[in-house]
């Protein structure tokens, strides 16, 4: 076996510090991944219904929505949808009347926290 020579083991000392670096490159990997999942899950709007309601003396609905996420949303749009099928859409927040049935909700911004009640009439159907 004259042909093979020993191959020395490395040092603990070299071994360990290929451990350290090992470690703190996926350290960094991981600490990436979950501030940029953070980032992405921070800036999306969650809508929540706070309150909803419905009076059939006065044939009134109520709803309370409010923005918990941490943007602006702008442009809201609330779809009803009837027991008959046809559906009413009140687009998006300034409030301008346009029909009995159809509110521009546009140019209303809601901002983180605030809240967005809509009242809609029903109208009698004798």
């Amino acid at each position: 076996m004259k042909g093979l020579q020993r191959v020395k083991a490395l040092s603990p000392i070299v071994s360990t510090l290929i451990l350290i670096a090992a470690a703190l490159i996926g350290a960094a990997l991981i600490y990436r991944y979950f501030t940029t999942a953070s980032l992405i899950a921070t800036t999306k709007p969650e809508l929540v219904i706070e309150d909803a309601s419905y009076n059939p003396a006065s044939q009134t609905l109520f709803m309370s929505i409010r923005n918990m996420g941490l943007v602006t949303v702008q442009g809201v749009e609330i779809h009803i949808m009837c027991s008959d099928g046809t559906e009413i859409t009140i687009p998006g927040p300034s409030a301008t009347l346009l029909s009995p049935t159809e509110i521009d909700l546009t140019q209303v911004k809601l901002n983180p926290g605030d809240t967005l009640t809509i009242l809609a009439q029903l109208s009698s159907t004798t």
